[in-house]
């Protein structure tokens, strides 16, 4: 029973250390061809938005972030659905 005690005690003192590290991950991309990669080997021009920029806009939701980005056109459906149509 000790050693249970003790076992259930060190994996919560291991899982408490690695959940305060910070990780940064390598940003990848998934495109329409359905896998990821680096962006760097990306065949298609790639807009990133970042966290400041979108703290810094007035943005209400993702749609307006998006259509924001240059060459993008977004059409908000009529209908209950509330939906978008994205156009590039």
């Amino acid at each position: 029973m000790k050693k249970l005690c003790l076992s259930v005690c060190a994996i919560g003192l291991l899982a408490s250390n690695a959940i305060s590290q910070n990780v940064e991950l390598d940003s990848s991309i998934v495109s329409a061809s359905g896998f990821a990669q680096d962006i760097k080997e990306a065949p298609a021009t790639i807009n990133v938005i970042s966290k400041k920029e979108l703290q810094s806009k007035p943005y209400r939701d993702i749609a307006e972030a998006i259509a924001d980005i240059p060459g993008v056109d977004l059409y908000a459906s009529k209908g209950k659905t509330g939906s978008y149509n994205i156009t590039m």
